[in-house]
């Protein structure tokens, strides 16, 4: 695999050393996500450190401006428009709410398709990431999947903002893929690594463990657990070269009523042409 650039900007001009930290980590686990997902890698991997208004209304802009985009061609019926005209405040609600400190990271992309990730700092520290090395280096390594999801779509597929076109995201086919597949390649990647050293446990790690319930309930893990599960079983059924068609063919995607069988997406999938050289 040829190099690949990897860029940490530190917006906030305060965490030096975070940035320098994560560009190690992103650099060294770059060809072990190219590995476990066969997936090309993006040009460039790009991450901003945000504190969380700017990480708040970067993400909202995004989500205007991409689903403007990815519409814009599109006939739409007048239900359709007045979702469109109203899908950023919703958004800008729930990060306002305190969603930033339960999914501190946030993918976005250009028009071109090209990934960056969005993290907030006070979302590490909310949730005791900066004080336990395994937690961070698993949201790191889902956020990286993420980006090779983005660069072998192009944008089309993934962020799911553009499909389809509803809130919450969420909860459809499409963002129930992307998390699992991501989290299935970062469970992979840290299965094969030794546990990192924990340090003293400081309070906001105290405050993250008696939260926990309340943060697993709101991350809906089983939804979670069942994409990791419907990803590895196609992944075993038909090899990830077939499965990676997904990220460019959106026929190929599964529906909601396919993640809970697995196997019948992938007999689709199986069913699917290989894609020529």
């Amino acid at each position: 695999m040829l190099p690949v650039p990897v860029r940490v900007h530190d917006a906030t001009s305060a965490h030096p050393e975070l940035a320098d930290r994560i560009t190690a980590f992103l650099t060294e686990a770059l060809p072990q996500v190219a590995k476990v997902s066969s997936l090309p890698a993006p040009q460039a991997v790009s991450f901003q450190l945000l504190d969380t208004p700017a990480f708040i209304a970067e993400y909202v802009d995004f989500a205007r401006g991409h689903l403007l985009r990815v519409t814009r061609d599109l006939s739409l019926t007048d239900r359709e428009h007045i979702q469109l005209d109203h899908a950023a405040p919703p958004i800008l609600w729930a990060w306002r709410r305190g969603d930033w400190a339960i999914r501190p990271g946030r993918i976005t992309a250009d028009s071109y398709g090209r990934p960056t990730t969005l993290i907030t700092v006070p979302g590490l520290k909310a949730g005791g990431l900066l004080h336990a090395p395994d937690h961070l280096d698993h949201l790191l390594l889902v956020l990286l999947a993420e980006q090779f999801q983005v660069a072998a779509s192009q944008g089309r597929v993934v962020p799911v903002l553009n499909w389809p076109l509803t809130f919450p995201y969420r909860r459809d086919a499409v963002g129930q893929l992307s998390d699992g597949h991501a989290h299935w390649v970062a469970e992979a990647i840290q299965r094969q690594l030794p546990p990192r050293s924990w340090p003293q446990r400081s309070p906001a790690y105290l405050l993250q463990a008696a939260l926990e319930p309340v943060l697993e309930f709101a991350w809906m893990p089983w939804l979670l657990r069942r994409a990791v599960r419907c990803v590895e079983q196609a992944m075993l059924a038909v090899g990830p070269e077939v499965f990676n068609q997904v990220w460019n063919t959106p026929a190929l995607l599964p529906t909601l009523s396919e993640l809970r069988r697995p196997a019948t997406w992938a007999d689709r999938l199986a069913d699917a042409p290989l894609p020529t050289a």
